[in-house]
């Protein structure tokens, strides 16, 4: 028995649509034998496929019937449009790719399915950078105080004692002769040392900067929109301020579900890409009296051409804004706020 031919053509020869276009073609069906099949059906679905395990789902039209019907020996061919109305953007990044399908398929007399696929390219409207009423007017800020103390917490403050008891243990076996107790010994003294001064150090400047703010006007926006970002700090005591330096970065993840010690864990991989870095001060800024404050505005601009956040079970794409400050003698100050990018 031979399986039906099936062929999708489509309107556009790049296939190459953007939102709000309309995805339109033929689906070719040639019947060779005695198969009995009946309707036919279309769907569009999205891939996520990178380092980590595949997300997919349909757009949400689902499966579309383009033809409710017998379909017996001979040729047939069926018309459609579709909607293109639902991101994500076709994507090929570092670590991750987003793939959008076509499929058309019949179902003959005993429920087999018999299918054909094809790839096509969905892109960034290049009208959209100037919808800003995408994007919600919510705002975004991040406080630092020198008595924060949950702040330190996630710093690593308690994790190097851990480390530190370790290597105590360790070290304490050492009269068991055994070299491989000598070297856990070592190893688990360098990561606490490590640990507890990324953690003195984040101490001392926080300390110095006081009290800093870091806010933006709303957390998401539109391709080609500016991010306004306001830099507020009060020191504790006189300081001087060599660099202030501002990034905008994409951040894509992807992970798996693996075996580990305690059961199933969840692994990950991230690749980061900078997209625009600002120096905002250079070696120039000194705020003299605990009284003064230092305050900065400035603007990034979301590329035109940007992949919008994307957030699946396995995959995801996300922007934020970093802010690093460099204190002259003492250790220096970051962090970073998370931001939403639409079409």
């Amino acid at each position: 028995m031979q399986s039906p031919e099936i062929t999708i053509t489509l309107s556009n020869p790049k296939r190459e649509y953007r939102l709000d276009d309309t995805l339109k073609g033929s689906v070719y069906i040639k019947i060779n034998s005695d198969v009995q099949c009946s309707n036919v059906y279309l769907a569009k679905m999205w891939t996520a496929k990178g380092k980590g395990q595949v997300d997919r789902d349909y757009d949400r039209h689902g499966v579309v019937p383009i033809y409710m019907g017998r379909l017996y020996r001979g040729e047939y061919k069926f018309d459609f449009e579709l909607p293109v109305d639902q991101p994500p953007l076709s994507y090929d990044g570092e670590i991750l790719k987003i793939n959008w399908t076509l499929t058309a398929f019949t179902i003959d007399a005993d429920g087999n399915k018999y299918w054909k696929e094809i790839y096509y390219i969905l892109k960034n409207n290049p009208n959209n950078s100037d919808i800003y009423s995408l994007a919600k007017n919510n705002k975004t800020e991040v406080e630092v105080n020198s008595s924060d103390k949950e702040r330190y917490n996630l710093e690593g403050k308690g994790n190097w004692t851990i480390f530190a008891m370790l290597g105590v243990i360790a070290w304490l076996g050492l009269s068991s002769g055994l070299i491989i107790t000598e070297i856990v010994g070592v190893i688990f003294s360098l990561i606490a040392l490590s640990v507890a001064v990324s953690t003195i150090n984040r101490k001392i400047s926080t300390y110095k900067l006081s009290n800093i703010k870091v806010s933006l006007a709303k957390s998401v926006y539109s391709v080609g929109e500016q991010v306004n970002l306001n830099i507020e700090i009060k020191p504790n005591k006189k300081i001087k301020i060599k660099q202030v330096i501002v990034e905008l970065k994409k951040q894509e993840t992807t992970s798996f579900i693996g075996g580990g010690y305690a059961g199933p864990t969840r692994h990950y991989d991230t690749a980061i890409e900078l997209i625009e870095k600002q120096l905002a001060y250079s070696n120039k800024l000194a705020i003299p009296d605990k009284q003064d404050y230092f305050s900065y505005r400035f603007s990034l601009t979301i590329p035109r051409d940007a992949m919008s956040s994307f957030t699946a079970e396995y995959n995801e794409i996300g922007w934020s804004i970093s802010v690093y400050i460099d204190i002259k003698n003492s250790p220096s100050w970051s962090d970073s706020l998370d931001i939403s990018v639409t079409d």
